[in-house]
């Protein structure tokens, strides 16, 4: 028997839609994608606060898979909120630093 909850059908779907996404991003960055090589078998676990939401990124034969964050310790992780998480994403932002106390990264 597992302590894991079961998997939400929703974000299942969400996460297929990430992981295409990515796929596709990925597949326009040769440099990246043959980068992920040395990251094989790695885990990145983001953490948003609000809303809570948590998930894992994962290097499996050159792909990013995307998967729930089952609690294991990850190689990094990042919890940050949703906004910080946006002004990263965002044009127009200060791209020489994070939002202060809105970001935080462990890990090797």
């Amino acid at each position: 028997m597992s302590d894991s909850p079961p998997l939400n059908p929703v974000h299942a779907v969400l996460g297929r839609t990430l992981e295409f996404a990515l796929d596709r991003a990925l597949a326009l960055d040769t440099d990246t994608l043959a980068a992920l090589v040395a990251l094989e078998g790695r885990e990145l676990a983001l953490a948003l606060q609000a809303p809570p939401l948590a998930l894992r990124l994962r290097v499996e034969q050159g792909r990013l898979r995307v998967g729930p964050d089952r609690g294991a310790e990850p190689d990094l992780s990042v919890k940050a909120t949703l906004g910080a998480v946006l002004a990263q994403v965002l044009p127009g932002r200060d791209r020489g630093s994070l939002p202060v106390g809105q970001v935080r990264i462990g890990g090797d």
